[in-house]
């Protein structure tokens, strides 16, 4: 039989040292890459979180809308764009109130506080303004970066009815009973 060599191959130092250093890159620009992903997925979450809580703010803001009895500006407050401003809120006797101060909205309650927006550049309450013929509406208007948003505001049902019958009885020149104008 004849004597088979064997050769075992090997890698020089100088293969093993390029070898290393070539995946040493690709590892590296693996790894770069994985950090601007994370960057993005962390901005994305980020920006869908602040949405998602304006959202919550505009719904929680028509909540309070509905549910109150009336809304008013409290004296030596002028309802405007700009910083301080505060809106009562009655409901059920209770008075509470949405303050607008460093570009927040934040609803008082007693002893609770709930900040709804962020971003505000104002708020003002338009008052009495018709809405479809149904009666007076206030409106509250809200400017966040630039926009304009607008909830409208209507008094309870027996206010409205009450409002409906004062316009018409002045539309047909009725007098209060207890007048004495002749």
């Amino acid at each position: 039989m004849a004597r088979m060599k064997r050769h075992i191959r090997g890698y020089t130092l100088v293969e093993t040292l390029v070898m290393m250093l070539v995946a040493g890159i690709v590892f590296l620009g693996a790894m770069d890459a994985l950090t601007l992903v994370t960057r993005l997925c962390t901005r994305r979450a980020a920006a869908l979180y602040a949405t998602g809580a304006q959202r919550e703010g505009f719904y929680r803001i028509e909540q309070l809308l509905a549910t109150a009895d009336s809304l008013t500006v409290p004296d030596g407050f002028l309802s405007g764009y700009g910083s301080g401003e505060i809106l009562l809120r009655w409901h059920a006797g209770k008075a509470s109130r949405f303050v607008h101060g460093d570009s927040v909205l934040v609803y008082h309650a007693g002893t609770f506080s709930d900040t709804l927006l962020r971003k505000v550049g104002g708020i003002v309450l338009l008052q009495n303004r018709r809405c479809d013929g149904i009666g007076l509406t206030d409106t509250l208007s809200i400017e966040i970066e630039g926009h304009t948003f607008k909830f409208a505001w209507q008094p309870p049902a027996q206010e409205r009815y009450k409002e409906m019958i004062a316009e018409i009885e002045e539309a047909h020149g009725y007098e209060n009973p207890g007048s004495e104008t002749y």
